[in-house]
């Protein structure tokens, strides 16, 4: 998500479901930043098909005003609650366990960016 969509870890955490729409032929998501202020970007299709998928596996598609990303409980059931920056950090962290962080290095901007895509 970060990495097509340049947002900071705190303005994706906080998106709700109904900040990845569709306006006319494009797709959009609407970030909240810092300050209260309010920044649309164009949605990427690779990250279009990414949200669709995990939007359909979750079953939030109704749900607008719920968080889009949110955390697991015991393993794989996702909760109602929405994912905070720490998960984000355990994701990244555990992501490369398997010795495979290469160039970039466990605990990276990079490899923060790359979770989840």
């Amino acid at each position: 998500m970060m990495v097509y969509s340049f947002a900071r870890v705190g303005a994706a955490i906080t998106m709700k479901v109904g900040d990845f729409f569709q306006h006319r032929k494009r797709w959009w998501l609407r970030l909240h930043e810092k300050g209260g202020k309010r920044h649309e970007v164009p949605c990427h299709e690779v990250l279009q098909g990414y949200l669709d998928d995990w939007i359909r596996a979750a079953g939030i598609g109704r749900h607008k005003q719920t968080p889009l990303f949110r955390s697991m409980h015991k393993g794989d059931q996702v909760t109602d609650n929405a994912m905070g920056r720490f998960n984000v950090l355990r994701i990244d962290q555990a992501s490369f366990d398997d010795g495979s962080a290469g160039k970039y290095g466990k605990g990276s901007a990079f490899s923060a960016a790359v979770v989840g895509g």
